[in-house]
């Protein structure tokens, strides 16, 4: 991690002790935004859930789910659910750091887990859980190259989200703002 961008992205989120020292509770979620060097390019990792899920079905989604009594923090969960999800081994990881806990539309609080995955590492889909892995372009994610824009309203105020195509997946909601959020982080360093 030499780069700049990746220091300066690193200095821009939530120190990894703060969340080990956060108390989740049972209904809080944590999600891994596992981003890979390829070339001169950082992909991030993506998911598509799969299609006869309850919730969510067929979304696309970065590995992650419920804290569970068992996890030691939201770090233990990210990690616990990316592998569980993807087969990424923790040890394929370099951790980095938090974006802050963000409420989705239902009211679940999530926390995004920052990670740089190592090159050349194999992901395998679990079937029951995944459609499909993929990765897109981080420089993608950048709110003026949005292919549209979701309105929501929460608690009174109107929100623009942006969404984005890649290779065939719609990303937008969550996803897509935690991806905007991180590129903007890391994208800003590169000029």
């Amino acid at each position: 991690m030499s780069d700049a961008r990746w220091r300066a992205l690193v200095r821009q989120l939530q120190p990894l002790e703060t969340l080990r020292q956060y108390c989740p509770t049972v209904g809080e979620a944590a999600v891994l935004v596992g981003l890979i060097e390829r070339g001169d390019k950082v992909e991030v990792l993506l998911t598509e859930r799969a299609a006869h899920l309850l919730n969510h079905p067929s979304e696309v989604a970065f590995p992650g789910g419920k804290f569970e009594p068992g996890d030691r923090d939201l770090i233990a969960t990210a990690l616990r659910e990316a592998h569980e999800e993807t087969a990424l081994s923790p040890d394929r990881v370099a951790l980095l750091g938090a974006l802050p806990a963000i409420h989705t539309r239902a009211g679940v609080k999530v926390t995004a887990v920052v990670a740089q995955i190592a090159p050349g590492v194999a992901l395998t889909a679990d079937r029951s859980e995944l459609n499909a892995i993929f990765y897109a372009p981080l420089a993608l994610f950048q709110a003026a190259r949005a292919d549209y824009f979701d309105h929501i309203e929460r608690a009174g105020v109107q929100y623009q989200t942006p969404a984005y195509c890649c290779a065939g997946y719609n990303i937008w909601g969550l996803t897509a703002v935690l991806a905007t959020q991180v590129a903007g982080y890391f994208l800003v360093n590169t000029t």
